[in-house]
């Protein structure tokens, strides 16, 4: 559940940079600028974190498709972009792709089985990867 959390942070984080490109006037501003640099970079940190649980592959389908959607929703709002047929129809299918990806795909997990805690070393000096297994609770 953190993953998909992590990466909504990372989805909102990149359509706020995103939109402060506009107002950055080509990183001319600097409030602006500074504001669309931070926002990035918190999405790009956002959406490392949730590669601890999410399929590289899932998360940025996830984090792509969606971020399109709403950017082009931010640019209609808010900047007067307008939106034909067919730009509607692209991301109707943006979006039927992200919920078929969730719903029925088999490599998203939809309850995460160990959750990555970091690396050591062992006895031999070789590294190893330390992971704590989810516990799973069933309610019948």
């Amino acid at each position: 559940m953190k993953g998909w959390v992590y990466l909504l942070i990372a989805i909102v984080s990149e359509v706020i940079g995103t939109s402060g490109l506009k107002a950055s006037a080509e990183f001319t501003r600097l409030w602006p600028s500074l504001a669309t640099i931070f926002a990035y970079c918190t999405s790009f940190f956002f959406l490392s974190l949730t590669l601890r649980t999410i399929p590289v592959g899932i998360a940025y389908a996830v984090w792509g498709g969606v971020g399109i959607v709403l950017i082009t929703i931010v640019g209609w709002a808010y900047f007067g972009q307008r939106l034909d047929a067919p730009a509607i129809l692209g991301m109707s299918l943006i979006i039927a792709g992200v919920v078929i990806l969730n719903v029925f795909s088999k490599t998203v997990p939809h309850i995460p089985t160990t959750y990555f805690l970091g690396y050591d070393t062992d006895e031999d000096g070789k590294i190893v990867i330390l992971e704590k297994e989810a516990e799973v609770v069933r309610r019948i």
